[in-house]
C-alpha cells in the first residue's frame, strides 16, 4: 500500500474494533459493548464535548444525547482517532467550530473545497458515502471496500449501532461521494522503503559473508579430520607393533593411554564418529 491507501485505511482500522457498538440511554457506562439503547448517547459524541470542554471547539456545541445523531460524528470520530483532531478538519475540510457533525453540511464542505462527487462515480476505500438527496443528506457511513457490484460501509446510527452494511452501487438512495483530504496526511503515513537494487546488494553482501564463514568451517573440519585419521594410524600401528612384539604390559599401558587420547580427540570433535573416517 501507498502512504496515500494507507492514509485512506486508517480511519476504517479506528472504527473495527468499535463494531457492534450501540447507543445508550442516558449518558452512563457509554464504552460499554453490551448495553443497548435508543437515546443517541454515545462515547463517540462525549469525544467532542470532551474536546469543547477542553477548548477545542472542532463542533459548534455539544452534541452528546436525544439530539446527537451520530452517524456523521462516526466517520469524524474516525479521522480524529486517525489523525488527530487538528489534521481531522484539514482531511474533512472543516473549520473550527464547524457544523460538520450534520449530514448536510458535512457534505456541503466536500462540495466547497471541489471533493463532492456523483453517485455515480467510482468510489474508493475512505471515502465518505452520503445518503438522502443532494444537498438533503440525511445519514453517511465510510467507504471501507468496493467490487464491481457493491459498495462496502462502516456506518455509526444504523439500527442503532455502529455496523458493516452493503449496498448495490446503483442503490438509488447513495446521494454521493465526499473525498477526504488524505494528502493532507499520507506524511504521517511514509515508510523508508528500499529499492529493488539495495534489497538485492543486502541480499548479496550477506550471502558472500556467509559463503566465507562456511568456508573458513569446512577448511577447519577438514583439517582436523586429516590429523585425527592420521593419530588414529600412527596409534593402530603402534598397538599392531606392541602386540606382534607380546609385549602384554607394555600393550596394556599403551592401549589405556591411546584409548585415552582417541576419546580426548572425538570429545574435541563430537561431529566425527568412526564410521565417518576411512
Amino acid at each position: 500500500m501507498t502512504p496515500l491507501e494507507r492514509a485512506a485505511y486508517q480511519p476504517i482500522a479506528e472504527l473495527i474494533p468499535y463494531l457492534g457498538y450501540g447507543e445508550k440511554d442516558s449518558n452512563y457506562d457509554l464504552k460499554n459493548m453490551n448495553t443497548f439503547g435508543h437515546n443517541n448517547y454515545t462515547f463517540i459524541a462525549k469525544y467532542f464535548d470532551d474536546l469543547w470542554d477542553s477548548g477545542y471547539k472542532f463542533y459548534n456545541t455539544h452534541k452528546n444525547g436525544p439530539s446527537g445523531e451520530w452517524c456523521d460524528m462516526t466517520v469524524d470520530f474516525s479521522m480524529c482517532m486517525a489523525f488527530g483532531p487538528e489534521n481531522a478538519r484539514k482531511v474533512l475540510y472543516q473549520p473550527m467550530e464547524s457544523c460538520g457533525a450534520g449530514c448536510k453540511w458535512s457534505a456541503s464542505y466536500y462540495r466547497e473545497n471541489n471533493a463532492w462527487m456523483s453517485r455515480n462515480a467510482e468510489p474508493r476505500t475512505g471515502d465518505q458515502i452520503f445518503f438522502g438527496t443532494v444537498k438533503d443528506e440525511s445519514h453517511t457511513g465510510i467507504v471501507e471496500k468496493v467490487d464491481n457490484t457493491y459498495v462496502y460501509t462502516i456506518e455509526g446510527n444504523t439500527s442503532d449501532k455502529l455496523l458493516r452494511r452493503s449496498y448495490r452501487r446503483d442503490y438509488a438512495n447513495i446521494a454521493g461521494y465526499g473525498r477526504p483530504n488524505y494528502k493532507a496526511v499520507a506524511y504521517l503515513f511514509e515508510e523508508d522503503e528500499m529499492t529493488k537494487d539495495e534489497i538485492q546488494k543486502m541480499i548479496d553482501t550477506s550471502t558472500n559473508a556467509l559463503s566465507k564463514e562456511l568456508a573458513a568451517v569446512k577448511a577447519d573440519l577438514e583439517k582436523y579430520k586429516t590429523k585425527f585419521n592420521d593419530y588414529k594410524a600412527t596409534v593402530s600401528e603402534a598397538l599392531k607393533t606392541v602386540k606382534e612384539n607380546g609385549a602384554q604390559k607394555g600393550f596394556r599401558l599403551a592401549k589405556e593411554y591411546c584409548d585415552e587420547k582417541i576419546t580426548e580427540l572425538e570429545h574435541r570433535m563430537p561431529c566425527w564418529r568412526d564410521d565417518d573416517v576411512e
